[in-house]
């Protein structure tokens, strides 16, 4: 809560503001925008709690998800770093 908080200090909004908001006032982005971008974030699915594959495949990929997983939060707080 406290993200949320500081961004709203930042750019005069309300604390309960959009965190991926439109480029048009007051709307969300896009469910076209986040389909767009889906490819492009690459680890994140998996990082998503979606299950993937079948349980052998599950098994085989626990071992490469916390490297992945960090590459995805590394990348996710070096954007709320710029953001805030």
């Amino acid at each position: 809560m406290a993200i949320p908080k500081r961004l709203a200090q930042k750019y005069n909004t309300a604390a309960d503001a959009y965190i991926f908001p439109s480029t048009q006032a007051h709307r969300p982005l896009s469910n076209m925008s986040i389909v767009m971008l889906s490819p492009r974030i690459g680890v994140a699915e998996a990082s998503l709690a979606h299950a993937v594959g079948n349980e052998v495949e599950r098994a085989y990929r626990r071992g490469d998800a916390l490297n992945e997983r960090r590459k995805l939060m590394t990348a996710w707080a070096a954007y709320l770093v710029k953001a805030i």
